[in-house]
């Protein structure tokens, strides 16, 4: 993913941060699976915080 993906990746994360999710799904495709880091890295502290205290497996 170039620079401008990632201020792209950036902005999206921003946003999907603000909502909250259940389940995170991407494409197998390198630069997908690489925004879908991204973005899930924004967003996982959120998630961590909603399942405290339950069995929790996160994949990367």
């Amino acid at each position: 993913m170039n620079a401008e993906g990632r201020a792209q990746a950036a902005l999206v994360a921003g946003r999907l941060s603000e909502e909250r999710w259940d389940v995170f799904i991407s494409s197998d495709l390198r630069r997908a699976r690489e925004m879908a880091k991204m973005i899930a890295a924004a967003i996982i502290r959120d998630i961590a915080s909603r399942y405290a205290g339950k069995r929790v497996l996160v994949v990367t």
